[in-house]
């Protein structure tokens, strides 16, 4: 039993030592057409027989996807890097104003 007791000590310990949330940062909420752009999918292809035009469309097709989604994911990282970072948000306040 005063093993268990040992234990327990320690693992409260352990959790208790990273309690504190001065320094939590909550992210910003994701801005709509970022949303939507990672809503848009690229569609099936039609039913029945596919022809070789129909397979170099529907590659093209995802590969605009593609272009589309990485531009939309490195806009989301740049928001979330800059959540980090006041600095960041400042100038984009300041941006802002400008305009």
């Amino acid at each position: 039993m005063r093993s268990f007791t040992k234990i327990l000590f320690v693992l409260t310990a352990l959790t208790l030592t990273g309690c504190d949330d001065s320094g939590k940062i909550e992210l910003p909420n994701v801005p709509p057409d970022i949303r939507k752009c990672f809503d848009e999918v690229v569609g099936p292809f039609p039913a029945g027989p596919i022809n070789q035009l129909m397979l170099f469309d529907k590659l093209a097709e995802f590969l605009r996807s593609d272009k589309v989604k990485s531009a939309c994911g490195k806009r989301l990282i740049a928001i979330i890097d800059a959540s980090h970072d006041p600095r960041l948000l400042k100038l984009k306040d300041k941006k802002k104003g400008a305009q």
